[in-house]
This record gives structure tokens, sequence and C-alpha cells, in this order.
């Protein structure tokens, strides 16, 4: 089911403890609901996706109902943003397809010597994620992602820059 797959993906992806963040927007304004546990927000997602709302998960846990940088705690995985399409390809800032996107990535992290990330279809772009074995601290996280954001950035990957070291996406 879908729900499982979610659970699968999360628990690869985010840590399994603090408060967790789920991101509502529907006519351009946005909420946060926030869970105690990987089930209730999973439970959150089904009911807002069936509501219309345009979702996403904050990859960071926080210790409070609190969106706020000094209230990250942990972080379990790395990720990065391709915006995806004509008008971003033309502009500069994207690729034209998902595949073009996904090609780039995995030819960057092939490079780096990362492995190559699970990635997700976001509708308009591609999503790639760099699970770690364990959680780590918001501090360690937001170092080795200024690092790799910088990296990816002197290969020319056309990621996002907003995202790629915002633990709150």
């Amino acid at each position: 089911t879908l729900r499982d797959m979610l659970k699968q993906f999360y628990e690869k992806a985010l840590p399994s403890q603090g408060i967790y963040c789920v991101g509502a927007s529907i006519n351009n304004r946005m909420k946060h609901h926030f869970a105690k546990t990987l089930d209730e927000a999973i439970t959150t997602i089904e009911k807002l996706k069936d509501d219309g709302y345009d979702l996403f998960m904050a990859m960071g846990t926080f210790k409070g109902f609190s969106r706020k940088a000094a209230d990250c705690l942990y972080l379990r995985s790395f990720f990065i943003d391709l915006d995806c399409g004509e008008e971003k390809h033309a502009k500069g800032e994207g690729y034209l397809t998902q595949r073009d996107g996904a090609s780039a990535i995995f030819a960057a992290a092939d490079k780096i010597g990362w492995p190559r990330p699970l990635l997700v279809n976001s509708g308009n772009g591609v999503h790639a994620y760099w699970p770690l074995e364990r959680t780590i601290s918001h501090g360690t996280w937001v170092k080795i992602a200024v690092a790799f954001k910088a990296a990816l950035a002197h290969l020319q990957v056309k990621a996002d820059p907003t995202r790629t070291a915002d633990f709150s996406s």
C-alpha cells in the first residue's frame, strides 16, 4: 500500500526521535502539522492529501512544535531537489526531463564517491535522497550539507540551492 511505502521510505530517511513536521499548502497558504510518531505523521499526510493539499515532510526532527532552525534536533539523510521542465531548463535552472536530472545526479554522485541516491518523482522534478545508517545532529548535518552543496555547484548540478542545505524541507 502507499502507507507501507511511505513508512519504509521515511524509516530510512528520517530520524527515529524528535517531533515530525508535515507542511501542507493550499491556495498559497502554508500550515505546519506536528506529530510525535512517524505513524501519526503518515496519518496526517493521508488525510491532508485526500483534502487536496500539496505536502512535504520536513527531513529534520524538532524538539517541539516549531520548525525553526534553533529547534531542529536530528537528521538522517542528505537530499536535493532537481527542477525539470522546459521553463526551468530554458532559464538554466533545471533539466529538460526527469531522466536528464536523474542522470546528472547519478554522474555527480559517482564523481564525489557517494552512493547512488533514492529518487522520488516530485511531480515537476526529482528529489534525490541519501539515507544515512544512523541519525546525526543538526550541527553535524549542516557542516556536511554545506560542503555537499558546494561540491554539487562545482560539478554544475542544477539543484535548487534553497533546499540542499535546508533541513526543514
